[in-house]
């Protein structure tokens, strides 16, 4: 770590001296002249000497060594280079990334540079170790600031063609799953009412079972016994009364009597 990051800042202080931007006074957006040749000689510094030597392991000791602010204000004040210091971690990331597909630098084949009122941007064509493709594109205040960095890998036509089917099919497939998980819910609200008939019809047959009401014994044969034995004392007194009388005392029964409340 400390091999490659004295290596780092020495290219920065290379990197200082031949960035002929900076300028005193003035804001950072204002538009002043610039060399593009001194941009292009900054650009490839800044790739061959300061993104592509760090692999993964030294960019992870370098963020744990330096947060992005203390990063920025670090080279600042040791080599006057104006660098945002998340955009210069960003840009390492970028690269460890694409040199999974480039395999490392073959060669810097094109750096165009282009400049507009409020920023510069340096484009730089280069080829990987396994022949694939790329540009690194860096962006700087016109006052000098460089504050973007990436790495995009060229694709073919038929990566792009793949890249595309792989995400529609990743969408389509994550629409289906989200519609069949809405199915499977609606489905299952038409099984809770048959669970809770079942549960109910379970808990019943365990209920215990409700004893048997006891036998009542109703007013109405009580009456019945009660009205035969009036009936048979009336008859007796209707037929001692007729026999007394002269009569024959069988002309005379009862055959039903009516109680009043």
């Amino acid at each position: 770590m400390k091999k490659h990051f004295n290596k780092f800042l020495a290219v920065l202080c290379m990197v200082a001296c031949a960035f002929s931007l900076t300028a005193c006074g003035g804001s950072d957006t204002e538009a002043i002249a610039y060399n593009e040749e001194s941009v292009q000689s900054l650009t490839e510094f800044l790739i061959r000497s300061m993104i592509v030597p760090m692999d993964a392991e030294a960019v992870g000791e370098l963020k744990d060594a330096y947060e992005a602010e203390d990063m920025a204000e670090q080279l600042k004040d040791s080599y006057q280079l104006e660098v945002d210091g998340s955009a210069f971690f960003t840009g390492l990331d970028s690269w460890i990334s694409a040199s999974s597909e480039l395999g490392g630098l073959s060669d810097i084949t094109n750096i165009n540079v282009s400049a507009d009122d409020e920023q510069i941007t340096s484009e730089a064509s280069i080829t990987g170790t396994n022949g694939k493709t790329a540009v690194m594109t860096f962006t700087f205040t016109r006052r000098g600031k460089m504050t973007s960095c990436s790495t995009n890998v060229d694709k073919s036509f038929g990566e792009l063609m793949e890249n595309a089917a792989l995400n529609t099919l990743l969408g389509m497939g994550t629409v289906f799953a989200v519609l069949i998980l809405i199915s499977l819910i609606i489905a299952a609200f038409g099984l809770f009412p048959k669970l809770e008939a079942k549960m109910k019809k379970k808990d019943a047959q365990n209920a215990p079972a409700a004893p048997a009401p006891a036998p009542v014994v109703t007013a109405v044969e009580e009456d019945e016994t009660d009205d035969l034995e009036l009936v048979a004392v009336i008859s007796a007194a209707v037929a001692a009364y007729e026999e007394a009388s002269g009569g024959s005392g069988s002309g005379y029964f009862v055959r039903s009597i009516k109680r009043r409340n």
